[in-house]
This record gives structure tokens, sequence and C-alpha cells, in this order.
């Protein structure tokens, strides 16, 4: 039976220990769960974090944003206590009610012994012994009934853990769910920063590509002005064209009047030969010389503005 009652306990001390932190050594307090699975009270964790950055049981990278203070699990712990504290108190009646059943096999014994030394108190020691067989069985009865109710209390104890365990389960999958969601949306959020770049590179590409264009329109606009003065240019030569045929048209007329005149002044100079008509010729001369000259200058002219307008119309540099 002590054997028995040894075996039993073993299952116990198994589930204390997970109740115990390993920090401290004591009894879970302020639960604190961590990213890989251990839990310390929350206030060991802490003070251990402060001197170091890894877990303790597996040396795991840890930080307190990770920890996760685990309420429900200070109730299992609390509800732990009292179920092994009932368990306990089971476990020691069930020796007392074992030792006493060893004392009353002895006692049997020694009545036994007394009934074959004095046969004259067998009767007495017969009613002793029922009374006592009574007891026993009474006592098994009691023990069975206790180990049936442990047996219960345990059955009721595995099925509490399995519940806890399959919850912690669930929280784990909720927690790698959680984990790998906000990897998508991290995922997402590179994407859409790295298309948001793009966007401003293709602005800023966009933006030099409109001063380029602006540039281009200044450029183009002046040389528009250039053309619009070179075609105003091109018509006042045109104008100042015509007037030179004009006057050129004038003096032709002018010189052939002269001419006339110098044949006629040169007829009455065979009749009339004198001073006055030689000063007279020779002023006609020099008016002939000097209208001569100014056709020359106003071909000179014509021709030059001529030049200037070829060189406009065919050798225009534009403006950069």
């Amino acid at each position: 039976m002590a054997q028995s009652a040894g075996t039993a306990m073993q299952p116990t001390e198994t589930i204390q220990d997970f109740l115990i932190c390993s920090i401290c050594h004591g009894d879970l307090q302020n639960t604190a769960t961590t990213s890989c699975g251990h839990r310390y009270c929350l206030g060991c964790i802490g003070q251990w974090l402060n001197e170091n950055a890894t877990c303790p049981c597996c040396n795991n990278r840890l930080n307190r944003s990770s920890l996760i203070q685990d309420r429900q699990f200070d109730s299992f712990v609390e509800i732990m206590k009292i179920e092994l504290q009932n368990h306990k108190d089971t476990s020691e009646q069930k020796e007392t009610l074992e030792a006493e059943l060893t004392s009353l096999k002895d006692t049997v014994t020694e009545k036994d012994l007394s009934v074959r030394q004095a046969q004259s108190q067998i009767k007495e020691l017969e009613t002793t012994v029922r009374i006592f067989q009574q007891e026993t069985k009474r006592l098994k009865d009691e023990i069975a009934a206790k180990e049936l109710s442990f047996k219960k209390e345990k059955d009721n104890f595995i099925q509490k853990l399995s519940s806890a365990q399959a919850h912690l389960r669930e929280k784990d999958q909720l927690l790698k769910e959680t984990a790998k969601n906000l990897e998508n949306e991290q995922a997402q959020s590179r994407k859409l920063r790295e298309d948001l770049e793009m966007s401003q590179n293709n602005c800023q590409i966009l933006t030099g590509h409109i001063e380029f264009l602006q540039r281009e329109r200044t450029l183009l606009q002046s040389q528009l002005e250039s053309l619009l003065q070179i075609d105003e240019t091109c018509r006042l030569l045109k104008e100042t064209i015509t007037d030179i045929e004009l006057d050129k048209r004038s003096l032709i007329e002018k010189n052939s009047r002269i001419m006339c005149e110098k044949e006629s002044l040169m007829e009455q100079e065979k009749e009339h030969s004198g001073e006055l008509m030689r000063k007279r010729i020779k002023r006609m001369q020099e008016n002939i010389k000097s209208l001569k000259n100014k056709n020359d200058g106003l071909k000179e002219d014509l021709y030059k503005k001529e030049q200037k307008l070829t060189i406009s119309r065919y050798c225009i540099v534009p403006e950069q």
C-alpha cells in the first residue's frame, strides 16, 4: 500500500513542477508567457531582462514587448493549488487508515496468539475478532470509497488539464495566425512604400520634362519673335527697294532730260560761243556728275540691302 501511495504521488509532483517559476523556484504569480512558450513570474522575468536579453530556459532572443500576461493561467494555478492540497489531505488520510489497518492486523495476530494460549478467553477474543473484522471491513470500504473518490478527482483533473492544454494550443494557433497576418501586412506596407518611391521618381522625371518643354517653348517663342522681326525687316526692305526703284526711274528720267538739255546746250554752244555758255555747260556737267554719284550710291545701298535680306533669309542662327 505504501508503494502504491508513492507511485500515485509522482504525477502530482510532475504537475506541481509546471506551476513553479524557473527563476525564483516559487509558485507562479502574475504569470507572463514569452514568445518561445515559457512562463515565469512577471516580476522575475522583468528583473531578468534588466540584465539579460535571452530566455532563461532556451536562450532565445527576448524583450519586454514580447511578454504576454497570462491571467487565465494564473486562475489555473490557483485551481491547481486547491486541487493539490485536497489531494495531499486525501493521501494523508489514506496513509493513516493504512497504518490503522496494519495496527489492527497486528492486534488480530496478538489476539490469535492469546486465543492459542488461553482457550478460556476464546469466546471473548472471537467477539473481539469479529468486532475488529467488522471494523476492518468498514475501513476497507472507506478506503475503497476514498480510492474511488481519488480516481474521480484524478479523472476530473486530467480532463481539466486536457481542456487547458487544448485552450493553450488554440491560443498558440491564434498567435501564429496573428504573426502571419502581421507579416503579410508588413509585406504590403513595403510594396506600397516602393510604389510611392517609384511615383515620386516618376514625378521628378515628369517635372524635368516639363521644365525642358518650358525652356523649349521659351526658345521657340524667342525664335518666333526673331522670325517676326525678320519678316518685318523684309517688309521694310521691300518698301525701301520699291522706293529705290522709284528713285532710280526718276533719276533715269532726270538723266534723260539732262542729256537732252546737254545736247541742246551743245548745239547752242556751236551757235553761240561765249563764256556764259561754257559756265552753264560746266554747271550742267557738275550736276550730271553729282546725279551719277547719287545714282551709284543708291545702287550700292540697294545692293547692300539685298545682301542683308539674303543673309537674313538663309543664314539665321537661332538663339540658344
